[in-house]
Order: structure tokens, then C-alpha cells, then sequence
């Protein structure tokens, strides 16, 4: 009769998977034959994956691990986060807390854990705001990442990426083995259950460091430089945005991300306030994308307005972001663009670098050519130039955001989804028109887009064509006498490229 210990190696290190690394631990306890076939897939579990937190125990025990001979070989992926474990207890977040969880949570471990964990962060908040002021932060994580050879990925801000989160704090809810760290006095060693409900607790408790969402990009790209890291492949940015003056660079400066990363192919970053830079602030991002875009194979960029999470492309002051263009063909696969003002010629220049491999683009919400009356004819030239240039693109999105109208009362659809060769006969699109006032609901239809491009030679066909008609702002079904007559329907409609649509009402709606 089969068991686990006669399981082919493959299927148990597939297995293990699923298990994390105190499950591991139980299963390696159990006989010599289960030990040796799961020890890799335990230490992995420990050492792959590790989460920093910008506290001086979190740091001290990176540097621990990259100390030791074997065990540093396993990091491949660092997460920086900007979370802060320690949080104080008081009596009202206690009866909060005692409202919001069953009443059998708070047993006699519960509480005393409680306690452990106030006295614990009582001592670490006093020391933290010098242990920032020092910039000892930055020289730990640099200490730690020169002997940490094998990191592929770094992720800055944020949760981790927990498995099957089945609450909206389990994403990021400390370990057993990270209370261990952070915690010592707990006692949570391995083999160590955790209280009923702490971790969960603990983790509505938890919040951001202001001051590491300021300060972590810079920690990190300082550290991984120095190191450096010349085996990382994936970047991921923090969600709360990069500063755009942190680009702001001398060329001497830029000269070490040409060589330290070697093998970066991943970049996802999000700017604050992107659209709002100067020209010069945009001129440093594109020197800095430069240094870092010649192996690049994928890659995002996203803008936010400001730290509030507030996003808005049709500021009254905007300036184009410009992406780099080279003499010779680039690798990229797979480009993403979120919230910019683009200039067509510019970008297509991008794209003709990589035109025999990209495979997949989106474009979310971003504005080509900002204050171009005429939209509907760029953005037929540029998927005109995608039919004829891009070759290799297998899926493009275009989501577009626009208010504006042309003389007609035409608007371009919302969201275009082609999957397939543009010059496929198997290729489909499927075409969303956009919801505005006249048309609440959008009307969607599935086409051939390369086909409908190689059919017209001017937008107003292809548009037509493309929408069955159902890019009007008043659709041919609504085209009675009656609707026509409404008082409340405008009278003018600004066609101009800002947000802000010039509309007047008649007299009667008032």
C-alpha cells in the first residue's frame, strides 16, 4: 500500500507548497526518511521568502542570516515593508477589540500575550525615532544585503503576499516565526502555537510608518547598489508612490544602476504626481529608466496625484512623460501605462525599439497627445501604427477616460481588449462604448480589430465600424423628436482636451 514516505521527491517537494514552514517542521520530525526528503523544501520555506520590517530586530536578524554559509543562499525574495509591528494596547482599543471578535479569543494566553506585547513596544517605539534619525536603517539593510547573494526580487511597501488570505488583515498578520524576531519574551519558537486570535488581532492593530513610506524606496535602491545585487531580476515598487524628486540625479550617480543590476528584467514603480512634474523632473525619470531599461522585459508605470491616493491626469498643468528611445532594438515584452499624458510620435518611437518582442500593452487611462481636440483621429493613427509596426503583440488593452466629445457628439470607446495577432483571422476584440450622461449603459460588441484598421482609411468609418454605431453620446435608439426636445439636455458641449466640459442647460431645468 503506497504512503507518503514512498512519494516521488517531485510530488513531495510539490506538497510542500502548501505547507508552511512549522508544518514542515512536524513533517520532518516524524521519521528519518520524511526528514531527508523535506529538509530543502523547509529551508526554502524559511530563508526563500523573508519580510523586513524598518525596526532594528527585523534588521539584525537579515544580517543573521546572511552571516551564515549556506542559509544566505536561500533569500530570493525580500520584502520591505512599511508596517510597524509594535503597537501599544491601551484600555480603549481593548474594548474595541473585545466588541469586534468573539468573547473565547480572550482566554488567559491571549491576555498575557497582550501584556508581553505591550511592554515589548513600549521599549521599541522609544528607541525607534533615533534608530531612524541615525540612518541606521539604511546601513543595516546594506550590511545585510552585500552578503545575500541570490535575491531575484525585491518588494518595497506594502503587505506581504500572504497565501489564501481569508481575511482582509491575514495578508499581512505576523508569523509565528516573526513574532519570534520581533517578539523574543513571547517564546514563539518553533513548535510554538500562537493564542487564539492574536495574530488576526494584532494585525488590525498594526499601521504605516509615515516615515518609512517617505524614506523606504530610497533605503532600498541605496542598498541594493551597493551591494549589489547583480542576480535581482524583478522590482516592484511601493503602492503609495516614489517622490519624483528622488530622480532627480547627477549622471555620476546614475553610472551604478547600469551595472548593478545586470539581470533586471521586472520594473513595476508608481510616481507621485508624475503628471505634474516639470520637464526637467521628467527629463531625470527618463535619464534614470535609461540606466536601468537595457535588459528590461517588463515593465509598469503609474502615477498618482498625490500621497492621498488620489489620482488625476486632467490637471489644468501637465506635462508629457517620455519613455527612452535607443539605436538599437530593446527586449521588452510586456509595457504597462497607468494614468499618464503621453505624446504619440514619442511613444510610438518606444515602441518601435521593441516592435518584434512586445507581446503585450496596456494603456490605462492615459492621455495621448493631452488638449488634442481631435481624438478620435490620434488615437486611430496609433492603433494604425500598432497594426503596422508592433508585429509581435499578442493582447492590448486601451482604457480611455474621456469626457470630451468631438463637433458630432462622438466618443471613443472605453475599453478595447484584443487578444490574438492584430493580423489574425483567429484575433478578437471586445469594444466597450463609454457610459456618459445620454448613455447609462455601455454597449459592447466583439470584432476583429486588425481586420476593421485594414478596412478604413479615415476614424469616422473605422469608429463606426468598430461600435456598430454606438459611439454617439445620444444612440440612434433615443433618436426621437421628444428625447431630442428635452429642456434638460445640453446645448453646447466644450470639446477641449481638459476635464472641465463646458455644458448649458436650457432655461427650464432650474
Amino acid at each position: 500500500m503506497a504512503s507518503i514516505t514512498t512519494l516521488p521527491l517531485e510530488l513531495i517537494n510539490a506538497l510542500s507548497i502548501y505547507l508552511n514552514q512549522d508544518d514542515l517542521l512536524s513533517l520532518r520530525i516524524t521519521c528519518k526518511n520524511l526528514d531527508a526528503k523535506v529538509k530543502d523544501s523547509h529551508l526554502d520555506a524559511i530563508f526563500h521568502y523573508r519580510r523586513v520590517f524598518l525596526v532594528p530586530a527585523s534588521l539584525e536578524n537579515l544580517i543573521r542570516i546572511s552571516r551564515h554559509p549556506t542559509m544566505n543562499q536561500r533569500v530570493r525574495h525580500i520584502q520591505l515593508t512599511t508596517f510597524c509591528p509594535y503597537r501599544l494596547f491601551d484600555d480603549y482599543s481593548m474594548e474595541d477589540l473585545r466588541t469586534l471578535n468573539p468573547p473565547n479569543d480572550f482566554d488567559g494566553d491571549f491576555l498575557d500575550s497582550i501584556g508581553i506585547l505591550n511592554r515589548s513596544s513600549r521599549d521599541h517605539l522609544q528607541d525607534l525615532e533615533y534608530f531612524e534619525e541615525g540612518g541606521e536603517d539604511i546601513a543595516l539593510l546594506t550590511l545585510a544585503f552585500s552578503n545575500l547573494p541570490n535575491i531575484q526580487k525585491i518588494e518595497i511597501g506594502g503587505i506581504a503576499n500572504a497565501k489564501r488570505p481569508s481575511s482582509e488583515y491575514q495578508a499581512h498578520a505576523l508569523t509565528r516565526s516573526e513574532f519570534n524576531i520581533l517578539f523574543p519574551s513571547m517564546g514563539m519558537k518553533p513548535g510554538s502555537q500562537l493564542p487564539k486570535g492574536l495574530s488576526r488581532v494584532h494585525a488590525s492593530q498594526m499601521s504605516e510608518l509615515d516615515s518609512a513610506r517617505l524614506r523606504l524606496w530610497r533605503i532600498a535602491m541605496f542598498a541594493a547598489i551597493s551591494a549589489p545585487l547583480t542576480k535581482l531580476q524583478n522590482i516592484k515598487g511601493p503602492g503609495h508612490g516614489i517622490m519624483p524628486f528622488w530622480f532627480i540625479s547627477p549622471p555620476s550617480r546614475l553610472i551604478p544602476y547600469r551595472t548593478s543590476f545586470p539581470k533586471l528584467r521586472i520594473l513595476d514603480i508608481t510616481v507621485v504626481g508624475l503628471t505634474g512634474m516639470n520637464s526637467y523632473c521628467n527629463t531625470s525619470l527618463l535619464k534614470w529608466l535609461e540606466a536601468v531599461w537595457t535588459n528590461l522585459e517588463n515593465l509598469k508605470i503609474s502615477n498618482l496625484l498625490d500621497y492621498s491616493g488620489s489620482i488625476n491626469i486632467h490637471h489644468s498643468i501637465s506635462y508629457d512623460t517620455t519613455l527612452p528611445t535607443f539605436d538599437t532594438p530593446t527586449k521588452l515584452k510586456r509595457l504597462a501605462l497607468h494614468e499618464l499624458c503621453l505624446n504619440r510620435e514619442a511613444l510610438q518611437a518606444t515602441l518601435t525599439d521593441c516592435r518584434n518582442t512586445l507581446e503585450f500593452l496596456r494603456l490605462e487611462n492615459c492621455k495621448l497627445n493631452r488638449g488634442d481636440p481631435d481624438i478620435k483621429t490620434t488615437w486611430f493613427k496609433f492603433l494604425k501604427f500598432l497594426r503596422r509596426e508592433c508585429v509581435a503583440i499578442r493582447e492590448l488593452v486601451l482604457v480611455v477616460n474621456y469626457t470630451t466629445c468631438d463637433e458630432g457628439g462622438h466618443m471613443i470607446p472605453s475599453r478595447l481588449e484584443s487578444k490574438g495577432k492584430l493580423g489574425s483571422e483567429e484575433s478578437s476584440c471586445e469594444v466597450t462604448t463609454a457610459k456618459n450622461y445620454y448613455n447609462p449603459f455601455p454597449y459592447t460588441c466583439t470584432k476583429n480589430l486588425g481586420r476593421e484598421l485594414d478596412s478604413y482609411v479615415e476614424p469616422d468609418g473605422f469608429w463606426d465600424s468598430l461600435t456598430d454605431g454606438h459611439w454617439k453620446m445620444v444612440t440612434p435608439q433615443s433618436d426621437d423628436e421628444d428625447f431630442e426636445n428635452a429642456p434638460w439636455l445640453p446645448s453646447l458641449v466644450d470639446i477641449g482636451g481638459n476635464l472641465g466640459a463646458t455644458v448649458s442647460f436650457g432655461s427650464d431645468i432650474y
